[in-house]
């Protein structure tokens, strides 16, 4: 029986290649068309709440406690006030956010990779940890690469998230991707940048590590595929291992990717709250939230609200029941008292 691929680094460190024409389309839509899921995120990590917090129970265990409104309950109070311009808000800049970064990337690691001279990594075998010199190059490149992405693709993220926040009040500050001339005049389009470059360092540091760890834990494909019934066919043998390698390469990426997310979700957080911060929006000064003088106070200031839970430093991350055993404020504003 011929033996399954061994289980690329690139798919724990991927290359990055410069996403070809249809690639820029298919990231613009994707990301434009997935916007009312980021104007709901960016509201909630901004403190903004439809409705105040009611009395409910929680779901299956029917525990009395309190709750804001789940994630497709605001989005229908977003589309009932503001329709469905309201909802896709921003998806302009966020699309061409989404190919500009990819774009970036794509070209900077290639660069970078010319200039260091650091080849493509070789396949890493399953079970087997990659060698730690091939990793920290590559999660050097990685992170530089990323770096340069963020900070490019940075006043389209400002741009967005002030488009999102201006639905609040009904304001018209800034328009969808041509704002950025606004940002320019207030010297903005840089706001929020530290938190997002220290999220792409944490991101790009751990994330290949626990990959590896992943890959080196779980089984080889052929000890989880088992025995196979006598008789198979090879050709039926190779495509049940050829499957189950996939699916245990998904499992590394997504459960390393997964788990620093929520690691480096409060970085994302202060950033997007700093890009509003300090502005003419509702959203941006008092009496909604304090002016912070840098993202550290504005971290603090989400710490001492409600701590490391989906309502301070990891609010916005989990929103489909959002259900609390205790009633707190809102930590900007409320539409109805």
């Amino acid at each position: 029986m011929a033996a399954a691929p061994p289980t690329q680094l690139l798919s724990v460190l991927p290359n990055d290649p410069v996403p070809s024409a249809f690639g820029c389309a298919r990231i613009f839509l994707s990301t434009a068309l997935t916007t009312p899921f980021r104007t709901a995120r960016v509201l909630i990590q901004l403190g903004y709440e439809p409705c105040p917090e009611y009395a409910s129970v929680s779901f299956p265990w029917c525990k009395p406690g309190f709750r804001r409104l789940p994630l497709f309950a605001y989005l229908r109070a977003i589309y009932r006030e503001h329709g469905s311009v309201g909802l896709y808000s921003g998806a302009v800049s966020c699309g061409l956010a989404g190919v500009v970064h990819s774009v970036t990337k794509g070209y900077a690691k290639q660069s970078l990779r010319d200039l260091t001279g650091v080849p493509l990594p070789l396949p890493v075998k399953e079970g087997e940890f990659p060698p730690l010199e091939v990793l920290g190059k590559e999660m050097a490149l990685d992170i530089a690469a990323g770096c340069v992405a963020t900070a490019v693709a940075q006043p389209l993220i400002v741009c967005c998230n002030r488009v999102i926040a201006q639905l609040v009040d009904g304001e018209s500050l800034y328009g969808d991707a041509v704002g950025l001339s606004q940002l320019w005049k207030e010297g903005d389009l840089f706001k929020g940048l530290v938190p997002a470059l220290l999220c792409v360092v944490a991101v790009g540091a751990t994330v290949p590590l626990v990959a590896a760890g992943i890959n080196y834990a779980l089984p080889p494909a052929d000890q989880l595929a088992g025995p196979l019934q006598p008789g198979t066919a090879p050709e039926a043998k190779d495509q049940i291992l050829a499957q189950i390698q996939k699916l245990r390469g998904m499992t590394v990426a997504m459960g390393a990717r997964t788990l620093m997310a929520k690691f480096s979700y409060p970085l994302g957080l202060v950033s997007t709250m700093m890009t509003v911060n300090g502005t003419q929006l509702a959203l941006g000064h008092e009496p909604a939230v304090p002016i912070f003088e840098g993202w550290w106070q504005c971290a603090e200031y989400n710490y001492n609200y409600a701590g490391f839970t989906t309502r301070g430093l990891m609010r916005g991350s989990a929103n489909l029941f959002r259900f609390y055993k205790t009633p707190l404020p809102p930590l900007a504003r409320v539409t109805a008292e």
